[in-house]
């Protein structure tokens, strides 16, 4: 029965990083926390990506990158599923190394064909 609590525990943090990178990368909502934060008359992702940037180099260049993302959100997930759940001490390193690539593998194979010329929505 353990086995099975792990399979579970493990697809539903997949699914839920996997919720994240479709929210934060395919709707509008970079455009409105740069609203919220940054400028009132902010036109595009990208140009709340050169916005972070002015804050923070390094995050401004992440939040734009899917890999980057995934990788973090990955680490989150897993640590968050580990203290939730109380799982063991290797399941976060098991999400930081496995995620990312499976993430990718949904954005190619699903979000990309599904969403072929989707532009997200201008608030």
């Amino acid at each position: 029965m353990e086995i099975v609590k792990l399979i579970i525990y493990y697809i539903f943090g997949l699914l839920t990083a996997s919720s994240f990178l479709l929210l934060w990368f395919f709707s509008p909502l970079k455009i409105t926390l740069g609203r919220f934060f940054f400028d009132k008359e902010l036109l595009g992702e990208d140009e709340f990506d050169d916005r972070l940037s002015l804050i923070n180099k390094k995050l401004g260049i992440m939040s734009g990158c899917w890999t980057c993302c995934s990788f973090w959100f990955s680490l989150i997930v897993g640590i968050a599923s580990k203290f939730i759940f109380n799982l063991e001490w290797w399941y976060p390193i098991v999400t930081f190394l496995t995620y990312p690539t499976l993430l990718w593998t949904i954005k190619v194979y699903i979000f990309s064909k599904r969403m072929a010329g989707h532009n997200p929505p201008k608030v």
